[in-house]
């Protein structure tokens, strides 16, 4: 059985840096930083950039911001 792998968390659509995850124990995982979390999403694959975009607008969508995310996002909308 596989136990060891690499997980790769993005804040605001960044990639920090990749962490190692065994025995689905995270290390060295902060989350938080004086704001709000609204979600948090868990996948046992690696997400394309094109898909965790489609992620990114659907929850954009959802929450009422898609005027906050980056204007050059393919689901950015000024209203």
């Amino acid at each position: 059985m596989h136990t060891d792998t690499i997980i790769y968390p993005y804040f605001n659509r960044t990639l920090l840096d990749t962490r190692s995850m065994t025995n689905k124990a995270v290390t060295c995982i902060t989350i938080g930083c004086n704001g709000i979390i609204c979600e948090i999403l868990i996948y046992n694959y690696v997400l394309s950039d094109a898909n965790r975009q489609t992620i990114e607008g659907y929850l954009a969508n959802k929450w009422l911001s898609k005027n906050k995310l980056p204007v050059d996002h393919p689901y950015y909308s000024p209203t």
